[in-house]
């Protein structure tokens, strides 16, 4: 799979200092091995670099078969890998798709994305490779938010995804500026660009469609960011819901934060310390991090999930089906919306941006029902069948 993880292999890491100064940045953050070159390889083969280059890039230039096997034989040995951004800037091949993603995580190194990120990679990439791209991953963190240092002509890339900006994401405006094309995923909030998202509204409506069926009328809801939206949207569809249903929303139960698994542990103590004379008979957490970290505060305090609080999750990420019990949830089509999005990214590239309108697409969720609700276990349903 050609995702390249490391930031310093997206933009301008020409020389040892630089690759150290930024490792020393990712401390912590992301693995790497310091990337073989063909000066390496050079010098262990002997040989000149030009001979290097024309053996690994196969060209037609004479070469003897023994050089020839050599240089491929310590090339291997040595772990050599092609730079294809270098590639790139020397032929003006554009071939490369690029994926932006910011970064939160709290004290425990958790993001909250679990394995989601994946599964939307590993599609993405699939899709890539056989219409001749690669994907190429730069991670970003909250704490650079106001001092992105970008220079979107460096690295020649064909296209770009912008994978669930917040409100105060930078890149958005940078990529429409330097006429690349792109498109967001995991946000329907730029309405003048293409995207690709789950529909969040849709999501949370199925889990407290599901929740009000099985009897309960004080339910509370763990939020994600509130500079996010698809957190907003999800917040948005737990209190449609309410309304649609008469049911009041109490400003007790509604609490919000980072998508992790310690926060929604934090939070959901905060709630039923602040809930004793009349606690909520179900909760509804925005993602399936939040939905676990709630379930070990739940249990902490000695009460009972689905018997004394029922909940649900957003997301279906894997493991959810081993907790005990078993995690109800909104199942969240990651591999979907990679594909999907990649397809679109792909057509924009090879017919011509910008498109005639911009693609808007809202991939819809299931809700999956296991024991944590205290319902009927194995469906899956979509929001028609819940209605």
């Amino acid at each position: 799979m050609k995702i390249n993880i490391l930031y310093f292999a997206l933009l301008t890491c020409w020389n040892a200092s630089d690759c150290i100064g930024l490792c020393n940045f990712f401390k912590g953050s992301i693995f790497f091995i310091m990337a073989i070159t063909i000066e390496d390889v050079a010098k262990a083969t002997k040989v000149s670099l030009s001979t290097v280059s024309r053996v690994l890039n196969n060209t037609d230039h004479p070469i003897s078969e023994q050089t020839r096997q050599r240089v491929l034989k310590i090339a291997r040995k040595l772990g050599y890998r092609p730079n294809l951004h270098a590639k790139n800037l020397a032929t003006q091949s554009n071939n490369t798709i690029e994926v932006f993603l910011d970064l939160t995580y709290d004290s425990a190194g958790e993001t909250g994305f679990g394995s989601s990120l994946n599964h939307f990679l590993i599609a993405a990439d699939q899709v890539a490779v056989k219409e001749g791209f690669h994907v190429i991953l730069d991670i970003t963190h909250s704490r650079q938010r106001n001092g992105y240092n970008m220079d979107m002509g460096c690295i020649p890339i064909a296209g770009a995804m912008i994978m669930s900006p917040r409100q105060e994401d930078t890149h958005v405006e940078m990529l429409a500026n330097s006429k690349i094309p792109f498109l967001v995923v995991g946000s329907s909030e730029y309405n003048n660009y293409s995207y690709v998202d789950t529909d969040n509204i849709t999501g949370a409506s199925l889990a407290l469609e599901h929740l009000i069926r099985l009897g309960h009328t004080r339910i509370a809801c763990l939020g994600g960011p509130a500079n996010f939206k698809p957190s907003i949207d999800r917040i948005t569809g737990y209190r449609r819901a309410l309304r649609n249903h008469n049911l009041i929303e109490r400003e007790e139960w509604l609490e919000t934060g980072d998508w992790t698994l310690s926060n929604g542990y934090t939070k959901m103590l905060i709630i039923l310390e602040n809930t004793r004379s009349d606690p909520p008979t179900a909760v509804y957490a925005s993602n399936d991090m939040l939905a676990l970290g709630a379930m070990r505060a739940i249990k902490s305090k000695n009460i009972r999930i689905p018997e004394d609080i029922a909940i649900v999750g957003f997301d279906d990420i894997p493991g959810t089906e081993s907790t005990n019990p078993p995690l109800t949830t909104i199942r969240q089509p990651f591999r979907e919306t990679g594909q999907l999005a990649t397809e679109i990214l792909i057509r924009m590239i090879k017919t011509g941006y910008p498109p005639k309108a911009p693609y808007h697409v809202l991939v819809p969720p299931k809700l999956v029902i296991r024991r944590s609700c205290g319902s009927v276990v194995g469906n899956t349903e979509s929001f028609e069948q819940a209605l």
